[in-house]
């Protein structure tokens, strides 16, 4: 079992992400679930904006060092399981990355306006 160093992630969630509200990184991957589950059973009703901070999340597991973590990869295969378009960048700051498949595509259980937003881009098209 890979060893998480829980103290350093604590450190850059303190440092790093002041303006957020996760202290601790088993908060960060309770949200990361919460999220995920909405989208697997196609319950998430946020807005664009939120739907975009929700994604965020992923990539602060990513920056404490939790993206190995066993129950951070079954989350995050079944969040890979809903994405279509994956081959569309659709959210991010590094156009040169392309490990952070969360930003890639959208969830095909997305419903109304969330969903015809994405939809009706043209980049998807």
């Amino acid at each position: 079992m890979m060893d998480f160093d829980r103290q350093n992630a604590i450190k850059i969630l303190n440092e790093k992400y002041t303006n957020c509200k996760f202290a601790y990184p088993e908060e960060v991957i309770e949200a990361w679930r919460t999220f995920v589950k909405q989208i697997v059973t196609g319950e998430y009703n946020g807005t664009e904006d939120e739907y975009w901070n929700d994604v965020d999340v992923r990539d602060i597991i990513e920056k404490i060092g939790y993206n190995q973590n066993e129950e951070v990869k079954k989350i995050d295969k079944k969040f890979k399981e809903t994405l279509i378009h994956t081959d569309v960048r659709n959210w991010g700051y590094d156009e040169s990355r392309t490990d952070d498949w969360w930003n890639f595509g959208y969830p095909k259980t997305l419903k109304g306006y969330l969903k015809d937003n994405f939809e009706s881009d043209v980049r998807f098209n």
